[in-house]
């Protein structure tokens, strides 16, 4: 019974390694071909659009202007649900008070299977320079921040014009009044806090477009990571290795000091990329296209948009079709796998089901119940922890009322 137990579980790991390594190579197929059609003039473009508005300043007569032509964009790629979420701000500025009316621009990108989990993608549309510069009248602001707001008007157009459909929804946002406080995303987090709007988590895109005189080999991205969101700190290493040729820094140095904030505020899962090799031009009228890479952009762009497609399913593109993101139940993936200390399961209910996940070691005795209860339709996540398992091969069972689902698992030191 022993040896027949084992070549059982031979036989199993061996059939969910070719599953798992399928399933994983269409994630893939799926971000590869969507990252091929990031296009480096395209985001330039949008900059050079948003830096000759002169001045993007929160308090300047324009601003309405800057997220009209924001909302424009966003239409003319086909999406419908756009809109100027509207906020009033008073500000005493060098002794004049200006009560103004702040324009968030939000554009849905409505998901097909669990439209009421939000992923948002986002960055500042405003700018700043400081002194001697009047920020009234010049603050150009192509790194900080036409760059993200340019990344995420280019993610939203390829996700459109090749045909994907996202499993969750997707809000792509661009947010008025950081530079004086993060005005927007507060407004915006607190809004969604507020409604129960399930966010499974933010990506923020500052400063994306500087990398000074360095060869592309020496292109590094700074992950601003926060606390509650390690596991997305993980993913987006885990992507950039795969899908980029950048480097990675980890850091905390920046993480209070844009947008992404007010959601780790609100508790929402969050991340933020930046520039590692700073720019200069830093909130100043120098602060233009002339002194980025648009191929440095490009890359960083890639990131934000392998995390939305890595987290909604492949979706459907133009031409040869990619094999969809499973419907069913069950455990989508489990990462880190091997793993040291614990891992994260990934898993996907069409429907709410009491579920079961179960650890098991190579003579199929049970070492760990997990989890067991009631479980709520859409996707979500279980951490094991390893505790006292010693290094080897397990097996992992996930079980709803109506499906069963094993996962070989490695422990190491």
């Amino acid at each position: 019974m022993k040896r027949l137990l084992i070549i059982m579980l031979f036989l199993v790991s061996g059939l969910i390694a070719t599953s798992n390594a399928r399933g994983q190579s269409s994630v893939d197929s799926a971000i590869d071909f969507y990252l091929s059609k990031i296009n480096a003039d395209s985001i330039f473009r949008y900059i050079e659009k948003l830096e000759n508005f002169g001045t993007r300043f929160a308090l300047a007569p324009n601003r309405r202007e800057v997220a009209g032509w924001i909302k424009n964009k966003f239409r003319s790629f086909g999406y419908e649900d756009v809109v100027l979420d509207s906020f009033q701000y008073s500000r005493n500025w060098s002794g004049t008070v200006y009560d103004t009316w702040q324009y968030n621009v939000v554009c849905s990108f409505t998901g097909s299977a669990f439209p009421k989990q939000v992923y948002v993608m986002g960055a500042h549309h405003d700018s700043y320079a400081g002194s001697p510069a009047n920020p009234l009248l010049a603050a150009p602001g192509a790194d900080d921040n036409a760059s993200g707001v340019a990344a995420t008007l280019e993610v939203a157009r390829v996700l459109m014009q090749y045909g994907y459909q996202p499993m969750s929804t997707i809000k792509f946002v661009t947010f008025a009044a950081e530079e004086l406080g993060l005005h927007g995303a507060w407004n915006f987090a607190s809004k969604a806090e507020a409604g129960s709007m399930d966010i499974r988590m933010m990506v923020n895109n500052d400063m994306v477009a500087h990398s000074g005189s360095l060869a592309a080999d020496q292109w590094t991205v700074q992950i601003q990571k926060y606390p509650n969101s390690q596991w997305v700190t993980d993913l987006a290493k885990q992507l950039i290795g795969k899908h980029t040729n950048l480097k990675v820094v980890e850091s905390t140095r920046y993480i209070q000091q844009s947008d992404s904030w007010a959601f780790y505020g609100k508790n929402f899962p969050a991340i933020f990329f930046i520039e590692d090799n700073f720019t200069p031009q830093y909130h100043t009228i120098n602060d233009r296209i002339s002194t980025l890479n648009k191929h440095y952009t490009a890359e960083m762009v890639k990131i934000s948009a392998a995390l939305l497609i890595y987290e909604n399913g492949v979706g459907i593109r133009t031409g040869e079709q990619v094999p969809e993101h499973p419907k069913r139940p069950g455990l989508v993936d489990v990462y880190p796998n091997p793993f040291t200390l614990g891992t994260t399961f990934r898993y996907v209910l069409n429907k709410d089901s009491n579920a079961s996940l179960r650890i098991f070691n190579g003579q199929m005795v049970e070492v760990a119940n997990v989890f067991e209860g009631r479980l709520t339709a859409g996707s979500g996540t279980m951490t094991i922890h390893r505790n006292n398992l010693a290094p080897g091969i397990y097996l992992g069972i996930f079980q709803t009322e109506n499906y069963r689902q094993a996962l070989k698992l490695v422990i190491t030191d």
